[in-house]
């Protein structure tokens, strides 16, 4: 169970990396929410980090209701890939 892989990595203090490892768990187990939700804490700690916007547009494409949040994420992934 998914449960058991999130109790054994992560604590309360986790690092950039720890929580990218957290939001793949939730998207390998189909957690949509949970892994947006995780991206975008991701994001709100790490304003320059464009893996987690990529990783977070590659979530909202999946639907068309997100595809434009997925538009942005991209340019804004690359815009700090390219600065």
């Amino acid at each position: 169970m998914f449960v058991k892989e999130l109790e054994a990595d992560f604590g309360a203090d986790m690092t950039r990396r720890s929580r990218r490892k957290q939001a793949q768990i939730f998207v390998d187990h189909r957690l949509w929410y949970d892994a947006i939700a995780t991206y975008s804490q991701i994001i709100s700690e790490n304003r320059n980090y464009a893996g987690a916007y990529r990783d977070r547009a590659r979530i909202y494409a999946q639907l068309p209701a997100t595809d434009a949040l997925a538009n942005q994420d991209m340019k804004e992934a690359g815009r700090l890939e390219n600065h």
